[in-house]
């Protein structure tokens, strides 16, 4: 991964947190934390939200997976949030982790607050003529074999899966879609 935009820094997973919240407090409102499943995106994520005052919401990419797809509902996140909240409204949605029949409770989310939405290929995320502003992008960038080690750990139930339909997917994914290269901010974990 070593072709680079333009701006784009590359930072520690320690330096993250600070350079992120920098841009929020610059005015970015909607920061998109990407990377390959188990490259830190979600450490990351909670770190930045820590680092901010004021109303903050952590959106993860796979509450918007339904069962038998591989890929984030890009529509249904833009229609329950975006939408409203790029219109002043707050907003709600009902996450529907890929691995349930049903979607789970409400979740509200305030108008006014900065949005982070962290997993794999939300980058890919086109707001359309919603008014967002320009997305903060950060690419969380883990080895495979970091990423083996934390998926296994995280749930050795589901590592198989993992490993065998998972990351095939969305190793597919990265290198046609080379996710890496819009970033403004990589970050090494």
């Amino acid at each position: 991964m070593t072709s680079r935009t333009r701006h784009q820094r590359r930072v520690s997973s320690d330096a993250a947190p600070a350079v992120i919240a920098a841009e929020v407090d610059a005015g970015r409102r909607l920061v998109l934390v990407d990377g390959l499943s188990a490259a830190g995106k979600s450490t990351i994520a909670a770190a930045v939200a820590a680092r901010l005052e004021g109303p903050v919401t952590i959106v993860r990419g796979d509450d918007f997976i339904r069962p038998g797809t591989t890929r984030w509902d890009q529509k249904r996140f833009a229609d329950d949030l975006l939408a409203p909240l790029s219109a002043g409204f707050d907003a709600e949605y009902r996450p529907w982790p890929w691995d349930a029949e049903v979607p789970g409770d409400v979740v509200r989310v305030r108008a006014g607050g900065v949005l982070i939405l962290e997993g794999v290929a939300v980058s890919d995320l086109d707001p359309g003529a919603l008014d967002v502003g320009v997305p903060l992008v950060v690419w969380v960038d883990a080895d495979d074999a970091e990423r083996a080690r934390r998926s296994r750990e995280r749930a050795p139930e589901r590592f198989d899966c993992w490993r065998d339909d998972w990351l095939p997917v969305e190793s597919e994914w990265a290198r046609r879609v080379r996710p890496w290269d819009r970033a403004d901010i990589v970050v090494a974990t």
